[in-house]
């Protein structure tokens, strides 16, 4: 790893992020509208993802899914690894943790899944259990599908023995995004900012535009052959911070042609050769932070 930066919004109590996360081109999280609380008006929030062929992409991303039976019933998709309401439907994986999330209401149940095969945006699972209590399974054993409990009448939920295939993928996007990060809002696109606007256009409010704060982004060039990672200290007697407004125009200086503004505030850091290279504003100093941007050099290059 030769460089770094804090990326998405996340949930100080869970760490989990706020939006779509891909990595090595497994979806971790996948949902149709950011998990963020501070959106009021649940705007969908640009992403940076990079194709497999190393192109980079910002969009708001939206994950699609759809669950397959063998005898053409098939069940929408809502989410892997986050529950948008207590009728969707759910795949959990190893990634969120040790067992299913905790169902206080007992509004859902469990099927344990074992995975056969897979191509493309397609995975063939093995259904292993009969459903459970929502909340009780482990991961650790394959990942487990996860329906409202007005769902099991008998024949409406998948059965031991069934195969059903799972479909799942971010749109718009070509196949084969390795990686996928959130952020909010959109700052540059097409070579012009957008930041006077983004709180009509995105939901952002004038606290968070508007005052300056210490912020972190990314963007690239025209030709998509620069990825530019910026960070900008603040809340500290020697800097300020930046409104977005100030932000997008240093993403043009720099060269920027589509631009995000990734968390920042007390998140804020950049790391360079394994060493901080600002000055997080946090009075403990570097944070724990949800998940982040890394470049890596691999073996191969």
């Amino acid at each position: 790893i030769v460089a770094a930066i804090n990326a998405d919004f996340f949930n100080l109590q869970t760490g989990q992020d706020e939006n779509n996360q891909v990595i090595e081109g497994e979806i971790w999280k996948g949902l149709a509208v950011a998990d963020a609380p501070a959106d009021t008006g649940h705007h969908g929030h640009a992403q940076l993802g990079i194709a497999g062929s190393g192109r980079p992409l910002i969009d708001p991303f939206v994950f699609h899914g759809v669950v397959l039976r063998p005898h053409g019933q098939r069940l929408d998709l809502d989410a892997i690894n986050y529950r948008p309401s207590a009728t969707s439907v759910v795949l959990y994986t190893a990634r969120i943790g040790g067992t299913t999330p905790w169902d206080s209401a007992q509004a859902t149940i469990d099927i344990r899944l074992r995975y056969v095969a897979g191509r493309g945006d397609t995975s063939v699972y093995q259904v292993v259990s009969f459903p459970m209590a929502g909340g009780t399974a482990p991961l650790i054993d394959g990942p487990v599908l996860s329906l409202p409990i007005a769902l099991d009448t008998g024949r409406d939920v998948p059965h031991p023995g069934e195969m059903i295939r799972i479909q799942t993928n971010l749109q718009p996007a070509p196949l084969g995004l390795r990686t996928v990060v959130g952020g909010w809002p959109r700052l540059v696109v097409h070579g012009q900012s957008i930041a006077d606007s983004v709180d009509r256009l995105e939901g952002t409010d004038r606290a968070f535009s508007v005052t300056r704060h210490p912020r972190t982004g990314v963007g690239f060039s025209r030709d998509s052959t620069t990825l530019y990672l910026i960070t900008v200290d603040g809340r500290q007697e020697s800097s300020s911070g930046m409104s977005l407004v100030e932000f997008a125009n240093l993403m043009l200086k720099l060269g920027v042609y589509e631009g995000l503004n990734l968390d920042g505030g007390g998140s804020t850091t950049m790391v360079i050769d394994g060493k901080v290279v600002n000055s997080p504003s946090d009075k403990e100093g570097e944070r724990a932070v949800g998940n982040a941007l890394l470049v890596v050099v691999s073996r191969h290059d």
